[in-house]
């Protein structure tokens, strides 16, 4: 989270910077939020662009935050600010947990999300843990739409009224490989799905490929709670998947370029974003040009929305944001035309995270691409 002062800026400016933001340093991926600070967690596909937006950009384009009182502080999906996890010696990641909010004692780090929509109802992210406290998170970071009965229904039975989405930016998801591959050139959503089942277990199996590698496919999922694979999961389902893996796909963190490189056989659904980010150096040498994107003609692309996610009846929230406004942090934040999401002011900082700056307001929107209200 914090590499945008690491990478982009001065030790000088980074002490004043870590200061001003009341971070300890550079390394850490956590901020400290206090009472008035509006808090993000959730996806790992877009915690860089909030960083950016929120922070400034690696270029040294000025954020959300500067001169504020309260500022919007972005937890990141893991918690090692590089967007990797810390795995068991059998593959699952380890647990973490956060104080998500002074004053409060540690509860799980949101991972992915629905990791993020769960933490705007459930009982634990609140002070006291319970729903009538105050909460610890305000916004959820999601790659995916909600889902209606277990997250927007969770959310309503909670007293929130449900909770309410907001496209802010889109994307392209496409499958990635290490950049040494035995994968052809391309790959069919078609193709995916029988890499997924365990149909297709070795390259030249692919249609048209039958020259190809004889090599044994090392196909990769993200983590459950990752709105990047319930987007591909949607995608395979439309396609004719039957909903059951096949023996050989393994669960990594999304994202992760590590999952991939040095693996010529490795395949993942990937966030274009992140890739960008990995190739221009913003977490280093280690990162830089070890993923590429499947984007043969034909190959599976999906242009998909990112989303902003709130209690529903935040919105109507009388409390004020920022001193000297009446408006509240969703207004603030999301929907007001000057807000840190919408005004032009921070287009360039969602575009530095190689994401286009697109608003919607989809309201009590799911997974299903229906409303859970009817109103859409």
């Amino acid at each position: 989270m914090r590499k945008v002062s690491k990478v982009s800026l001065g030790l000088a400016t980074l002490a004043a910077t870590a200061l001003s933001l009341g971070l300890v340093g550079p390394a850490t991926a956590d901020p400290y939020p206090t009472s008035g600070d509006a808090v993000l967690g959730g996806s790992d596909t877009i915690q860089y662009t909030l960083d950016f937006v929120a922070d400034g950009t690696p270029s040294g384009g000025a954020g959300f935050n500067v001169s504020k009182s309260n500022r919007m502080m972005s937890f990141d999906a893991t918690g090692d600010a590089n967007g990797r996890a810390t795995y068991n010696a059998d593959g699952t990641p380890l647990a973490t947990t956060i104080v998500m909010r002074a004053g409060n004692g540690p509860v799980p780090r949101p991972n992915g999300s629905h990791g993020g929509a769960g933490a705007l109802f459930n009982a634990q992210y609140f002070s006291g843990g319970t729903t009538a406290g105050v909460p610890m998170e305000n916004i959820a970071r999601m790659s995916g739409l909600p889902y209606c009965t277990l997250e927007d229904g969770g959310a309503a039975a909670a007293g929130f009224g449900g909770l309410h989405t907001y496209k802010f930016a889109t994307e392209n998801l496409t499958a990635a490989t290490a950049t040494v591959t035995n994968a052809p050139s391309t790959i069919s959503i078609a193709d995916l799905v029988k890499i997924y089942d365990g149909t297709y277990t070795t390259w030249n199996q692919i249609p048209g490929n039958s020259g190809g590698s004889t090599a044994t496919i090392d196909p990769l999922i993200p983590q459950p709670g990752s709105g990047t694979r319930s987007t591909f999961e949607a995608d395979l389902t439309a396609a004719g998947w039957g909903g059951t893996y096949g023996p050989a796909v393994r669960q990594v963190q999304e994202n992760d370029y590590a999952a991939l490189d040095g693996l010529p056989n490795a395949i993942a659904p990937f966030s274009n974003g992140r890739i960008g980010l990995n190739n221009s150096g913003f977490f280093g040498a280690a990162a830089k040009n070890k993923v590429v994107a499947v984007t043969g003609t034909g190959s599976y692309v999906h242009v998909r929305n990112l989303y902003l996610v709130v209690r529903q009846n935040d919105i109507t929230s009388t409390t004020p944001y920022l001193p000297g406004s009446p408006s509240n942090f969703v207004q603030a934040i999301i929907t007001n035309p000057n807000s840190a999401v919408r005004s032009p002011a921070y287009a360039a900082n969602i575009a530095a995270a190689g994401q286009t700056p697109a608003f919607q307001d989809l309201g009590r929107a799911n997974v299903a691409g229906t409303s859970c209200d009817g109103s859409k």
